[in-house]
């Protein structure tokens, strides 16, 4: 696919995030839960956490689409929460030194992914 300044554009889907069939699933699977072992709603916040991750890792762009007519304040946090762990983080240089990202986690501006909420 090409964008619209000749660029190649590739578009990535993911199960949803914070997913009520995620939480299903594991609350069905057959395995035992060992003790001191995330509960089932961490497990879903943390694999949404991971994909969350990895997309904001691996983009310039990420579009966030939900359903119903009221954003869920859980995603919006979510959100958060991996935008300040990227403004946290400390990023390779083209020289190959690291270089710390600095800022306020709502001004993202050392990775090159837009954030739109």
């Amino acid at each position: 696919m090409v964008g619209g300044s000749g660029h190649p554009t590739i578009l990535l889907d993911t199960q949803p995030l914070l997913s009520s069939s995620m939480l299903v699933d594991l609350l069905e699977s057959k395995e035992s839960h060992r003790v001191g072992a995330m509960t089932p709603e961490q497990q879903v916040e943390a694999a949404s956490y991971q994909i969350a991750v990895f997309l904001c890792a691996i983009c310039h762009y990420v579009l966030v689409v939900h359903d119903g007519l009221a954003f869920q304040v859980s995603v919006y946090e979510l959100l958060c929460k991996v935008k300040q762990k990227f403004s946290q983080c400390r990023l390779p240089s083209v020289s190959g030194n690291s270089q710390s990202v600095t800022g306020h986690p709502e001004a993202c501006t050392g990775d090159s992914t837009s954030y739109l909420f």
